[in-house]
């Protein structure tokens, strides 16, 4: 601004902080000509001031929130891409290349999160393209999820991760002109449920193995009770009839199915 004065030019739109009265402070958007007197000297400006105080903040809290969004963007731990209408990735961010295992170049510029073709489905088939959540949510508008083996290049492995895409809008429009896409790493929690899959399986197993050892030593139970030759039956502590056998069926004229869970003085 002081080398425009000096050269006596005209100047428009020069933002310049000023103080009101109450102490805040003002923002003014400033345009003005050079006064000259008779010899060409400078003796002052004219001109108009804009106050663009709202403008302002609304450009600095609008850099401040890009700021926020674009350090969210590169230091969140989940993936996340952007994509536009045709499916092109727009951009990534450090942590989907981390989990897929690309570089920037590979794939910025792609139309799939696996451009080698190589994710595998939950019923272990080749996760098909016409499944990608990102492109299914281009078509439908909806938003999609999916889980899904993804080949890490860098590290030679199979991930899984489970993927979100979202549909963004113009205002008035119903087709999607972007996705974003948000997916995370979860091989340890299926690690985890397989193992747990694998300890309820040997728990099952010895359930049912105690089970049948139970309901073997109940017939042995039975059967040594319904051969002898006195009248048995077992009550529980407050007197209710626990078991009954056949000579006892016999010799008191009741049906075991009747007298079991009854109490001893109910029948006799």
């Amino acid at each position: 601004a002081f080398k425009v004065f000096e050269q006596k030019e005209a100047f428009t739109s020069f933002i310049n902080p000023n103080v009101h009265k109450d102490g805040t402070v003002v923002m003014l958007e400033t345009s003005g000509v050079p006064v000259l007197d008779k010899s060409g000297n400078l003796i002052g400006y004219r001109g108009a001031d804009k106050d663009i105080t709202q403008r302002f903040k609304a450009e600095e809290d609008l850099k401040n929130s890009e700021f926020k969004f674009r350090n969210l963007f590169e230091t969140m731990s989940q993936g996340v891409i952007y994509q536009d209408a045709s499916g092109e990735i727009l951009s990534a961010n450090p942590s989907a290349l981390r989990i897929l295992g690309l570089s920037a170049e590979e794939l910025i510029g792609k139309y799939t999160i696996d451009p080698n073709g190589n994710a595998i489905s939950e019923d272990g088939s080749l996760f098909g393209s016409d499944k990608y959540p990102s492109l299914l949510t281009l078509q439908t508008g909806r938003r999609s999820e999916a889980v899904m083996d993804v080949f890490n290049t860098l590290k030679r492995y199979y991930n899984w991760i489970k993927v979100s895409a979202t549909p963004e809008f113009e205002p008035g429009q119903s087709i999607p002109f972007r996705v974003f896409t948000t997916f995370e790493d979860i091989s340890q929690l299926k690690e985890s449920l397989y193992e747990l899959s694998i300890i309820n399986q040997s728990l099952e197993m010895r359930v049912e193995l105690r089970s049948q050892e139970i309901r073997q030593f109940a017939n042995m139970q039975k059967a040594i009770l319904d051969n002898a030759g006195l009248s048995i039956f077992s009550t529980s502590a407050d007197g209710v009839i626990q078991t009954f056998n056949a000579a006892a069926e016999h010799m008191l004229g009741y049906s075991a199915d009747v007298v079991i869970g009854k109490v001893t003085s109910d029948i006799f």
